[in-house]
């Protein structure tokens, strides 16, 4: 369990301290210095599946191409996540990423417990000494 060891209050909590009751009060202290870890979920699941691909794929446009398409077409997401999805994939077909065509890529599948990546990628890069 992780301890905030340092008093630290963010200004929000601070405003709803000041207009609280006191049980709230102590609940909003004890969740400031014991903070729970972060058990949100993560949006945009059809952008961030298609940069995956797009990365293991060695930047395959047609990939992220693909998805804009199907999300234009899309009826089951809200219109700020369609947007935002296509906003960020045209952003990446515009960006100039490093060169990992030599590097084994693959889905990360481990615990996230461990390791979170916000794309969820494991990328092992393997020396070009080794045989």
């Amino acid at each position: 369990m992780k301890v905030n060891k340092e008093p630290r209050f963010s200004v929000n909590k601070l405003g709803e301290y000041l207009t609280a009751k006191p049980s709230r009060r102590k609940r909003i202290i004890e969740d400031q210095k014991y903070p729970k870890p972060f058990q949100g979920t993560v949006g945009y699941k059809e952008a961030r599946e298609a940069i995956i691909k797009y990365i293991i794929k060695d930047y395959n446009l047609e990939i992220l191409s693909d998805a804009v398409k199907l999300l234009k077409k899309s009826t089951k997401l809200k219109e700020n996540e369609i947007a935002n999805s296509i906003d960020v994939l045209d952003t990446v077909m515009l960006s100039e990423l490093p060169d990992l065509s030599k590097v084994k890529k693959t889905r990360y599948r481990g615990s996230k417990e461990y390791l979170v990546l916000p794309l969820y990628l494991w990328v092992e890069v393997q020396s070009p000494m080794k045989k």
